[in-house]
């Protein structure tokens, strides 16, 4: 498998496990210094809520994207070196994501995400 496609298949992993419920898949695509955030929106604009990766697996443990339906999409930007960058399209989200190659493969660093609604 070349670098490409192994940055594909970790943010399928990603996605994947926050749908199907699985925390051990989840916890493998993350990196432990994961930083992923969303903008607060309303209640409080411009700033930034986030999630680390311990709250992320624990959220996918507790059941709290499964949905079999929707298909996603994944597409790599870039890969250059040990860093790369893509994106993820589901029902529900879209995620900006950037990648670092570590000892245990490519892991997921840093998200930026919004909700989906009508677009």
């Amino acid at each position: 498998m070349n670098d490409h496609e192994a940055v594909a298949a970790v943010l399928r992993d990603y996605i994947e496990a926050w749908y199907e419920g699985d925390a051990d898949r989840m916890a493998r695509s993350l990196h432990d210094g994961l930083a992923k955030r969303i903008l607060a929106g309303r209640d409080a604009p411009g700033e930034l809520r986030e999630v680390s990766k311990e709250r992320m697996v624990g959220l996918t443990r507790d059941g709290d994207g499964i949905d079999p339906t929707g298909p996603s999409e994944v597409v790599v930007y870039d890969v250059s070196d040990d860093i790369a960058t893509g994106h993820i399209l589901s029902k529900d989200y879209l995620d900006y994501a950037h990648l670092a190659r570590t000892p245990d493969g490519w892991k997921i660093t840093n998200i930026m995400f919004r909700t989906r609604g009508d677009d």
